[in-house]
């Protein structure tokens, strides 16, 4: 599965779709521009170096996954883990080794995350998102109040003088939460 992207400039989206189609696109609407580049499922930032061309920003990319060690199609990074001798020992018999073993241990704990950790998780992605786009704007204390009151109507009333692009995709993101909209 590829990963969703999305590029606001100016309180604007202006481009989403896999990181490939977002330069593209980016480099259309203006070459001279660096926006915002946020993961779309999780709002972390991308940082880019948007010089030059797409290709030439492309290309930096694909350089710098070739340097990297693991299996930089996956986006595999290597980290300690300080296990007991008893785990080690476990996860040396596991089919596939101990990373794949405890890459699906993971896997599997973010599936069956109780349904409040899964909230708090998806009211954090958009948290963030709201922090690095409308930070400054009117009502933006009050929007976080909302958001982790759960109330939406609160919520989108309080973003009523905000660009309509930010509005949108929060609002969107928003209801990922899955929360009635009894409030």
């Amino acid at each position: 599965m590829k990963t969703h992207y999305s590029a606001f400039y100016q309180n604007r989206l202006i481009a989403q779709g896999s990181l490939e189609t977002v330069v593209e696109a980016v480099k259309q609407h203006n070459p001279l521009i660096e926006p915002l580049l946020l993961e779309t499922e999780s709002c972390q930032r991308k940082e880019l170096d948007w010089r030059g061309e797409a290709i030439d920003v492309l290309n930096r990319l694909n350089l710098s996954k070739t340097t990297q060690r693991g299996r930089p199609k996956l986006g595999v990074e290597p980290k300690e883990v300080t296990l007991l001798p008893r785990h080690w020992e476990w996860l040396a018999r596991q089919s596939g080794g101990a990373s794949v073993t405890l890459r699906k241990l993971v896997e599997a704990a973010i599936k069956q995350a109780p349904p409040e950790q899964q909230m708090k998780e998806r009211q954090e992605r958009l948290y963030r998102f709201l922090s690095l786009t409308a930070g400054d704007f009117p009502a933006f204390e009050e929007v976080i109040r909302a958001l982790y009151r759960n109330n939406r109507q609160e919520f989108e009333q309080n973003m009523c003088d905000w660009p309509e692009d930010i509005r949108t995709f929060a609002l969107n993101k928003f209801d990922e939460l899955g929360v009635s909209n009894d409030h």
